[in-house]
């Protein structure tokens, strides 16, 4: 059985079709294809798996506490990639158990916000039953407010408040509680953090450049004890990007 049909906007009759739709993405190539005009008296409508409340919320789009028990309270921040590996994107992830037709409306509902650029879905490796949204906003030009927002109007299609949620970002194993001001000193602290790990990268290569000029001027070649080893350089890039980390996690606890 299929789980989309093509029907009318004004008199919600189906439209007869030789060829059954599994995705929303093909119910509107079909419409598509019919052209401008005829295409505009027509729309996608959902029949598939799902009570009467499912339905509705695909078909409606959500509304005050549909996602009461399904829309987990913790938030993920930068902790996945992007859909498009070529991009910086800043990745918020949300998590809804039990119910995977209720992913697409919340797709849908994240996607009207301002300053997304994509959002994407998929099952989660890591918890049972559970799917994962993934909210996309440009590094490059994001505004913090517009991810606060976001956080925040998710909490009217359930039962708790946005203080609840409790929110996770890489270098951490910690959890924190959302708050006013905790976005802001993550992404300070990231650029910080970015930056002391590119200052040593950039102090380690001119520390190496110069041992390669001394060593030319010297007549013969150094003794092996003033020569750095690789298993001591990797461990000097090691300590850099923990102290990098404990630097990171001390700003999110202030």
């Amino acid at each position: 059985m299929p789980n989309w049909i093509i029907r009318s906007k004004k008199t919600h009759e189906k439209l007869n079709t030789r060829q059954d739709f599994f995705f929303e993405d093909e119910a509107w190539q079909y419409i598509y294809m019919m052209g401008n005009v005829v295409s505009e008296m027509y729309e996608p409508h959902y029949v598939g798996p799902g009570g009467p409340e499912v339905r509705r919320m695909i078909n409606e789009g959500l509304i005050q506490h549909d996602l009461d028990n399904i829309l987990l309270s913790k938030v993920s921040v930068d902790e996945y990639l992007p859909a498009d590996a070529e991009t910086e994107n800043i990745v918020i992830a949300f998590f809804l158990k039990g119910v995977p037709e209720a992913v697409l409306p919340f797709k849908n509902f994240a996607e009207k916000f301002h300053g997304v650029m994509d959002v994407d879905y998929g099952d989660s490796d890591t918890i049972p039953n559970t799917s994962i949204v993934y909210v996309e906003f440009d590094r490059e030009n994001y505004n913090i407010e517009d991810i606060d927002n976001l956080i925040r109007e998710t909490t009217s299609l359930t039962e708790f408040e946005a203080e609840d949620y409790t929110v996770t970002f890489p270098h951490t194993n910690q959890k924190f509680p959302y708050k006013p001001g905790l976005l802001k000193r993550y992404f300070v602290s990231r650029d910080r953090r970015e930056n002391y790990l590119a200052q040593k990268k950039a102090q380690r290569r001119a520390e190496r450049e110069m041992q390669r000029d001394l060593a030319k001027q010297r007549a013969g070649r150094r003794p092996p004890e003033e020569q750095e080893s690789r298993p001591q350089a990797v461990a000097n890039e090691s300590l850099a990007r923990a102290l990098g980390d404990l630097l990171f996690e001390d700003d999110l606890l202030k």
